[in-house]
């Protein structure tokens, strides 16, 4: 394992990313979501999670193998998300805006 600092497309934000294959190229970068930020939105999910479903939106079932539970959070709802979302758009060059009304990119789903 090799880890190292890699500057963010903000100049000023470093992180640790563990480079797992170059060809083609795929890393782990670590400590995105601080530990308060993820209590904060297990808070606001708490009352809204469901269990993980398997298949597109027509024809949808629970699985054994999937037993995970999961919310949406939308950016516009909590300021946390919309701050994490930022910080995922900067490290990655990823573009994270949310579509309306097709509902959040993977990267909003909390599980």
């Amino acid at each position: 394992m090799i880890c190292r600092y890699r500057e963010a497309l903000l100049p000023y934000y470093r992180f640790k990313e563990e480079i797992l294959s170059v060809v083609p190229f795929a890393s782990v970068i670590y400590d995105v979501i601080s530990d308060n930020e993820t209590e904060i939105l297990k808070d606001y999910v708490k009352d809204s999670l469901e269990r993980g479903t398997v298949g597109d939106s027509n024809d949808q079932s629970i699985s054994d193998i999937r037993t995970s539970d999961l919310a949406w959070i939308w950016d516009h709802d909590n300021p946390v998300a919309a701050d994490i979302s930022l910080r995922i758009k900067h490290l990655t060059g990823l573009e994270v805006e949310q579509k309306f009304p097709y509902g959040p990119t993977s990267s909003e789903a909390f599980q």
